[in-house]
């Protein structure tokens, strides 16, 4: 079965606040644009931290043909 990823990483601490807009807004999008349902994956991380050793690296591992990725 397909999925819909959407990842959410602050840049800032002060972003963190947005967490609600932001998910909401992906949900939104998923509804109008008629995706499979949303999983979530936020998570706050120095850039310094590679891609694949962050939460989308394992989220992207997990993925399959067909699914849709919302960053």
């Amino acid at each position: 079965m397909a999925i819909t990823l959407g990842y959410w990483r602050p840049l800032l601490l002060k972003h963190y606040d947005d967490t609600e807009y932001r998910r909401a807004t992906f949900e939104r999008f998923v509804v109008e644009k008629q995706l499979p349902p949303l999983q979530w994956v936020e998570e706050i991380v120095s850039m310094d931290v590679h891609w694949r050793n962050r939460s989308l690296g394992r989220a992207l591992a997990l993925t399959d043909k067909g699914d849709s990725l919302l960053v």
